[in-house]
């Protein structure tokens, strides 16, 4: 039984302890050893020995919540730090407990010290993810929203709101909200796409449509998505990003508008490269040099020679 009560707890990096109020002698067990990095043989195991081995700063915090679990006869549990001899920092979590005599007086404290270092770390590592995550879809002003196709739940992020210039709390989380915010003309396309994707999702789903502004305007929006694996294997919740392409529509729109214009002019027109390769001719160029589009696309300014 105690070889394996050792071994779970060296699996679970956790040891037990318990102090001796009487007589400030204090056992613990093989793991805490371990956990402090501590030689069992020459360790002086008292109360004091153990707050040396606490981190500095986390000392008078350490003592304060034992002694005032003591003083209100109460479970405590606590996160502090350990300083290693090399420099080295690790985080533990313990828990205890305090047992009296009949007339009141502390007699034993008892409890567990696990090392969760590793799970601090991973946490950490986690957060900075998250933060970098938030600061890239901030810097992009790119949105993310999550459909349940199950049950129908839906959520939008802050910056997704932001993009349609609400705050967090103003829009509603709901499939309904995205649909009314839709342009009229691009409804029945987008809400379409969205539920045939969902019943068959082939394929990438990426999808351009207007969605309406706060103050009135129209933003076009571009949308992708994929759905998540679940751990039983369901593929229920489709994952997805908006971003704001209004400004490059207009610039699109523009420059189309350009072209329209330049194509109908009745001077020749036509557009150099740095290397004075032509990028581009318009009608009346071909028909006022005599070349074709193609041909003008093999040649440099340099070539033209009126026909």
């Amino acid at each position: 039984s105690e070889t394996r009560l050792r071994e779970a707890q060296r699996l679970a990096q956790i040891g037990d302890w318990e102090l001796d109020l009487r007589t400030n002698v204090l056992f613990w067990a093989d793991e805490i050893y371990r956990i402090f990095e501590v030689d069992q043989a020459t360790f002086q195991a008292s109360y004091e020995g153990f707050l040396n081995l606490v981190h500095p700063d986390d000392r008078e915090m350490v003592h304060r919540v034992y002694s005032d679990s003591i003083g209100q006869r109460t479970p405590y549990g606590i996160t502090h730090r350990l300083l290693m001899q090399d420099g080295r920092i690790k985080v533990v979590h313990e828990r205890g407990v305090t047992h009296y005599l009949p007339d009141g007086t502390p007699a034993r404290s008892v409890g567990t010290v696990q090392d969760i270092t590793e799970r601090k770390q991973a946490e950490g590592a986690l957060r900075v993810s998250q933060e970098r995550l938030q600061q890239a879809l901030q810097a992009s002003n790119t949105g993310l929203w999550d459909w349940n196709t199950e049950s129908g739940a839906v959520s939008f992020s802050k910056e997704w709101k932001s993009q349609l210039g609400y705050g967090e709390s103003e829009l509603s989380d709901s499939f309904e909200t995205w649909a009314a915010l839709l342009h009229p003309d691009d409804r029945d396309r987008a809400m379409g796409y969205a539920q045939r994707y969902r019943d068959n999702p082939v394929g990438a789903f990426r999808q351009d449509f207007r969605l309406r502004h706060k103050d009135g305007s129209y933003r076009w929006i571009d949308s992708h998505a994929s759905f998540v694996t679940e751990a039983d294997g369901r593929r229920i919740r489709l994952l997805g990003s908006h971003t704001d392409i209004t400004a490059r529509k207009q610039a699109e729109e523009a420059l189309q508008l350009t072209k329209f214009t330049v194509d109908r002019a009745t001077d020749a027109m036509y557009w150099v490269g740095a290397d004075a390769k032509l990028l581009d001719v318009n009608d009346a160029a071909c028909a006022m040099l005599g070349y074709t589009r193609e041909e003008f696309g093999r040649m440099t300014v340099h070539d033209i020679n009126p026909h």
